[in-house]
Protein backbone atom coordinates (compact mmCIF):
# COMPACT_ATOMS: atom_id res chain seq x y z
CA UNK A 1 0.00 0.00 0.00
CA UNK A 2 3.04 2.31 0.72
CA UNK A 3 4.70 1.71 -2.18
CA UNK A 4 1.32 2.46 -4.48
CA UNK A 5 1.01 5.72 -2.37
CA UNK A 6 4.81 6.48 -2.92
CA UNK A 7 4.28 5.48 -6.42
CA UNK A 8 1.80 8.31 -7.06
CA UNK A 9 3.20 10.76 -4.71
CA UNK A 10 6.69 10.72 -7.45
CA UNK A 11 3.96 11.52 -10.29
CA UNK A 12 3.66 15.10 -8.29
CA UNK A 13 7.97 16.02 -8.61
CA UNK A 14 9.11 17.43 -11.76
CA UNK A 15 10.86 15.39 -13.92
CA UNK A 16 14.27 16.63 -13.40
CA UNK A 17 13.85 16.08 -9.76
CA UNK A 18 12.60 12.81 -9.93
CA UNK A 19 15.40 11.63 -11.80
CA UNK A 20 18.15 13.06 -9.01
CA UNK A 21 15.40 10.40 -6.77
CA UNK A 22 16.09 7.71 -9.28
CA UNK A 23 19.61 7.96 -9.81
CA UNK A 24 19.97 7.89 -6.23
CA UNK A 25 17.70 5.15 -4.97
CA UNK A 26 17.28 3.28 -7.93
CA UNK A 27 20.51 3.32 -9.52
CA UNK A 28 22.60 3.63 -6.69
CA UNK A 29 24.59 6.69 -7.36
CA UNK A 30 26.56 8.81 -5.17
CA UNK A 31 25.40 12.21 -4.25
CA UNK A 32 29.18 13.24 -5.78
CA UNK A 33 27.91 11.26 -8.89
CA UNK A 34 24.30 13.18 -9.35
CA UNK A 35 26.21 16.57 -8.97
CA UNK A 36 28.52 15.10 -11.71
CA UNK A 37 25.94 14.31 -14.07
CA UNK A 38 23.59 16.91 -13.08
CA UNK A 39 26.00 20.03 -13.16
CA UNK A 40 25.46 20.98 -9.19
CA UNK A 41 27.42 20.85 -6.58
CA UNK A 42 27.17 17.61 -4.24
CA UNK A 43 25.66 20.07 -1.62
CA UNK A 44 23.19 21.12 -3.83
CA UNK A 45 22.08 17.77 -4.32
CA UNK A 46 22.32 16.50 -0.72
CA UNK A 47 19.56 19.42 0.06
CA UNK A 48 17.55 18.66 -2.23
CA UNK A 49 17.03 15.11 -1.79
CA UNK A 50 16.85 16.24 1.39
CA UNK A 51 13.53 17.86 1.17
CA UNK A 52 12.39 15.66 -1.81
CA UNK A 53 12.24 12.89 0.94
CA UNK A 54 10.43 15.31 3.18
CA UNK A 55 7.93 16.10 0.43
CA UNK A 56 7.48 11.90 -0.40
CA UNK A 57 7.32 11.55 3.62
CA UNK A 58 4.34 13.82 4.02
CA UNK A 59 3.03 12.94 0.88
CA UNK A 60 2.79 9.62 1.89
CA UNK A 61 1.40 10.79 5.46
CA UNK A 62 -1.36 12.69 3.71
CA UNK A 63 -2.78 9.87 1.49
CA UNK A 64 -2.57 7.25 4.30
CA UNK A 65 -4.41 9.86 6.81
CA UNK A 66 -6.88 10.21 3.75
CA UNK A 67 -7.57 6.48 3.57
CA UNK A 68 -7.65 5.79 7.15
CA UNK A 69 -10.51 8.79 7.23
Amino acid sequence: AELDKLEACMQRIPPRLKQLVEMRYRLSFSTQEIAERAGQSSAWVRTTLCRLRKQLRDCIHDKLAMEKA
